[in-house]
């Protein structure tokens, strides 16, 4: 027997707040051009399956599939010629969970399942300014983006011969944009601040639990949590030019990574074999750039004047990205065989970047590019037999680039410093590994040592020990 369940935001669902280039704005007061999804879940995919089988010879397939590939855009292509403000906002928070439960009995009772979640490369957020810009106030351009993606699979089955196999995937891949990208030359003088950010909160997890019960009894199984080629970017283009001497210019891009892979396989039977490999994978690109000028240089040598066109810059691009990887099992029989691998990695790119032909301020420039990584795999296993064979491995990897480029021609803070930073390593937050130390009934809440990293909406599986727990 087989069955599946499908969740999909489609690309047709995209949410976009446009001001067309061949609109011309002059208002005193400010402009706003905001794009988002109201609810409170933002774009929610969920898709789930449970089912049973049973018979002589219960053979089942199951899938649970959930999507999003829905962007959220806010574009200022217009002209502005005057304005007190301008905002041009987008936030777009997106959700897949995908659950898949599996039981299947009989003499001989095999089941496979599969649950993906997937945040698509078409659910990109994006905030841009494709036209010329004038304003005596503020200029904000702002792309958030949240993304949770959940699979979780649960597989078991009983019978002579038992063979539980399962694969979940959680995977993120969607771009974050936040970006001064005029069509042709553009020049903003007057501004107050002129800040220009992208964000991104990429959380992705795997889970995976295949019990098999049998004369011959197998379970296996290779859950996969990834966030991968998604690029969270702020960046001003070789169009632009600032002149505005009393602006702090800011331009920052970051992206916190979050992904986890965990894996439970249990094996009972005369013949018990169980092997999962669950892999975490966190690639990410925070990218800052700023290609235009800022100020200008006229004439030449002795005799250049030089133009201040900011107050102050700061450039920064940083990531902060934790991977982890759990494994554990259990095989039990005359003969016991357990082989399973967890591999994390944490492996995303930093860079900070500098062009045109003048970065010209009077009170200071910083470039930034900062990259924290981390990379767990644990492993677990519990087996016993007249002939028991057990082979587990924990492969972590960690391999950043924190790169800042200085293309521009010329560089200068008239009244302060300037600095250029890149670097790797800064302190990580410790994450729990999964122990409860405490409950309360009362409070209806658990106790763990060290923060838990969860957040509302996530999965979480709990498996009993011997272990008390106080409360």
């Amino acid at each position: 027997s087989g069955s599946a369940a499908t969740a999909r935001i489609t690309g047709n669902a995209d949410t976009a707040a446009i001001v067309g280039n061949g609109a011309s704005i002059a208002v005193q007061n400010a402009i706003t051009v905001d794009s988002a999804v109201i609810s409170t879940a933002g774009n929610d995919a969920l898709a789930n399956i449970d089912a049973d089988s049973g018979g002589a010879i219960s053979i089942a397939f199951m899938e649970a599939i959930a999507s999003v590939d829905g962007a959220v855009t806010a574009r200022m292509d217009g002209t502005v010629l005057g304005s007190g403000s301008v905002s041009v906002i987008a936030t777009g928070r997106n959700t897949a969970d995908g659950n898949a439960e599996l039981l299947s009995v009989g003499l001989v009772g095999i089941g496979a399942g599969a649950a993906n979640a997937t945040i698509t490369d078409g659910a990109d957020v994006e905030a841009t300014v494709g036209g010329s810009v004038q304003t005596a106030g503020s200029l904000e351009v702002r792309a958030l983006a949240t993304n949770s993606a959940d699979a979780l699979s649960n597989v078991a089955t009983g019978g002579i011969v038992g063979v539980s196999i399962s694969k979940p995937l959680a995977s993120i891949t969607g771009d974050t944009l936040a970006a001064l990208d005029p069509t042709s030359a553009s020049t903003i003088s007057g501004a107050s601040s002129i800040t220009v950010t992208a964000s991104s909160q990429q959380n992705a997890n795997a889970y995976l639990d295949v019990k098999s019960l049998g004369l011959v009894g197998v379970s296996g199984g290779a859950p996969e949590a990834s966030v991968t080629t998604a690029v969270t970017k702020a960046t001003a283009n070789g169009n632009v030019t600032i002149l505005s001497p009393s602006a702090v210019v800011t331009i920052g891009s970051n992206v916190t990574s979050v992904v986890s892979s965990n894996a439970s396989g249990k094996a009972f039977g005369g013949v018990a074999v169980n092997s999962v490999t669950p892999i975490a994978t966190s690639d990410v690109t925070s990218t800052a750039e700023m290609n235009g000028n800022v100020g200008s240089v006229t004439g030449s040598g002795a005799t250049a004047v030089r133009t201040a066109g900011a107050n102050r810059l700061a450039l920064s691009a940083g990531s902060d990205e934790w991977a982890v990887a759990r494994v554990g099992g259990t095989a039990a029989g005359v003969v016991a065989v357990s082989a399973s691998t967890a591999t994390a990695t944490s492996s995303g790119d930093v860079n900070a970047t500098l062009g045109g032909t003048a970065i010209i301020t009077t009170n200071g420039i910083q470039v930034t590019a900062l990259a924290k990584t981390d990379a767990d795999a644990f492993a677990d296993n519990t087996q016993g037999g007249a002939v028991s064979v057990n082979n587990l491995d924990t492969v972590s990897n960690v391999d950043p680039d924190v790169t800042v480029t200085i293309n521009t021609t010329r560089l200068e803070s008239l009244n302060a410093d300037i600095t250029i930073e890149a670097r790797h390593g800064g302190e990580i937050v410790e994450l729990s590994d999964g122990t409860i130390t405490a409950v309360s009934d009362g409070a209806d809440t658990v106790s763990f040592a060290a923060p838990h990293g969860l957040r509302s909406g996530d999965v979480v599986i709990y498996e009993a020990t011997s272990t008390t727990i106080n409360g």
